[in-house]
């Protein structure tokens, strides 16, 4: 298994899980979200991963704003099946 790890090296979320694998000695990849954004399959395959983009957006995030505009361009690319259901 290859996990991945997608996040910002400012994140207090990304540092805690880098250090629950450094802990167990679990190899792990991080993703610098600020200088490499998901490609359209990484994106595709993250969403399968997770059970669908509303597991991949937190709706109590700060940015207001930015989450309504990926709630809406989510909602243009990915099944209806797959968005959040306050998006239907």
């Amino acid at each position: 298994m290859n996990i991945q790890i997608f996040g910002t090296k400012k994140s207090s979320d990304t540092r805690k899980a880098e250090r629950f694998f450094k802990e167990r000695g679990i190899k792990f990849q991080f993703i610098d979200m600020k200088e490499k954004e998901l490609s359209k399959g990484e994106f595709n395959s993250v969403m399968q991963a997770v059970g669908g983009v509303d597991a991949m957006i937190d709706p109590e995030c700060k940015d207001k704003d930015l989450f309504a505009l990926v709630t809406y361009i989510s909602a243009a690319h990915v099944p209806r099946s797959h968005l959040p259901r306050n998006t239907l």
